[in-house]
């Protein structure tokens, strides 16, 4: 079977075998996303601002969706080492079933609340118009996310990950294609480029569907289970809260990046969608690392758990910091991606060359997190995340802007993630030692 070779393939070519898929998917979201704002900032750079602003609850609505499926996998990986099928079946019905219902949820307080949010940023009529427009018709599709992301789970819990990248890059392929001819052809600007989205995310679902009837793995005859989502939720609540955090400290972001005026909030939105290309690939071979450690430690090999912590680590420090010296190096040419003016062209240089260092240290983290959900300890991730964001990372935004303004509003990431290091080491430790003690 293939989740038999979580147990027993070696951990390098595992490891790398099982994040290149999720690596690969994680891409072409960033790539769409980046030619989403490429165009949107070529048609106007007033719509690009306009609709950043919504761009933290649509995160924190993806973050939720990605916590779910992170934590039904883990979940389902765990029953599978324990040769625990029914109880497999149990939480992949569990997860779908309260995906939708979530999804329904928010995507009707989203449209209920659109307009009032945007304007909460801005009292510029035409951002609010264009930013609340936006957000009602990405809304609409959240259920066809939800659902589209649990199938593409389901798939990796089982080591099936190319199945899982075709699946959610299939829909980013289709909106890369699309996207130009509903903002420009069809002169729809920015609610061209949300149409174009939520038919990508509609046709992800769709082709999950065809995958998952096609492929033979858990069948959907298990039963809703309170005990089964209270497991999925201790391993998803800490994904959905370090992203849901990272679009809590966007908001306030906004907010301080907006009193220095719009073209700072467009500039500040380039850098996001280009920095995507990063933190997307480690949280790749984060996603990889949680199903990894989940069935080695159901299946008491302990010491692959602890092989492919550091294997996953030492893969993600490499590319963050390939990723530092591009930013450094070829500054210029990524700014000027999204806009030949000069006046943001110098404000790009500035805000790219110093939000980059926060590449440095953030693996220590993603990597820690995603050992620490694999083993079911998700309050300790949670812990980890709240003191980076809300202990650490907020008040440091507040007072470095305070005191040094956009410099050290840009620095402040990188300042949290130095701070963090000794939690960090302490936390790996004592989850270490309980482990050889349950060996024992």
């Amino acid at each position: 079977m293939n989740e038999e070779r979580l147990g027993n393939e070696n951990i390098l070519k595992l490891v790398v075998r099982m994040a290149l898929p999720a690596m690969l998917t994680m891409a072409f979201q960033a790539l769409y996303n980046a030619f989403d704002s490429l165009f949107i900032a070529r048609y106007s750079s007033h719509a690009f601002a306009s609709i950043s602003i919504t761009q933290p609850v649509i995160n924190i609505s993806l973050a939720i969706s990605a916590g779910l499926g992170a934590g039904m996998a883990g979940c389902i990986s765990r029953y599978l080492g324990q040769r625990n099928k029914k109880s497999a079946e149990d939480g992949f019905k569990t997860a779908l079933l309260s995906a939708l219902l979530i999804a329904i949820l928010i995507a009707l307080l989203s449209l209920l609340f659109s307009n009032s949010f945007v304007a909460s940023f801005t009292s510029d009529a035409l951002a609010i118009e264009l930013g609340s427009s936006y957000l009602n018709i990405i809304s609409i599709c959240f259920p066809f996310v939800f659902l589209s992301t649990i199938i593409a789970s389901l798939f990796n819990s089982h080591s099936l990950s190319l199945y899982a990248m075709l699946i959610q890059s299939s829909g980013a392929i289709l909106n890369i294609i699309l996207d130009p001819i509903f903002i420009f052809y069809f002169d729809l600007g920015a609610n061209g480029a949300a149409i174009a989205t939520a038919l990508g995310y509609v046709f992800s679902f769709i082709f999950g569907l065809i995958l998952y009837k096609r492929r033979s793995i858990l069948s959907l005859k298990g039963a809703f289970s309170f005990d089964v989502l209270k497991s999925i939720t201790n391993i998803a609540l800490p994904s959905m809260m370090v992203s849901a955090a990272g679009s809590i400290v966007g908001l306030i972001y906004n907010r301080l990046i907006l009193s220095y005026g719009l073209d700072e909030m467009a500039v500040y939105s380039m850098y996001l969608k280009l920095e995507s290309f990063m933190f997307l690939a480690s949280s790749g071979i984060s996603s990889a690392l949680v199903v990894i450690v989940a069935y080695n430690y159901g299946s008491r090999y302990f010491k692959r758990v602890k092989i492919a912590y550091f294997t996953s680590m030492l893969l993600s420090l490499a590319i963050m910091l390939l990723g530092f010296a591009f930013f450094q190096i070829f500054t210029k040419q990524l700014v000027m991606l999204f806009t030949a003016d000069d006046k943001l062209l110098d404000m790009g240089l500035r805000a790219f060359k110093k939000l980059s260092y926060c590449f440095l240290l953030t693996s220590f983290n993603i990597s820690t997190s995603g050992l620490l959900q694999g083993l079911g300890k998700g309050e300790r991730s949670l812990i980890l995340t709240m003191t980076r964001f809300f202990l650490l990372l907020i008040p440091l935004s507040i007072v470095l802007n305070y005191f040094f303004g956009l410099d050290g509003l840009y620095l402040s990431y990188f300042a949290s993630d130095v701070l963090v290091l000794p939690l960090i080491v302490i936390i790996y430790k004592i989850t270490i030692k309980e482990c050889l003690k349950t060996k024992e």
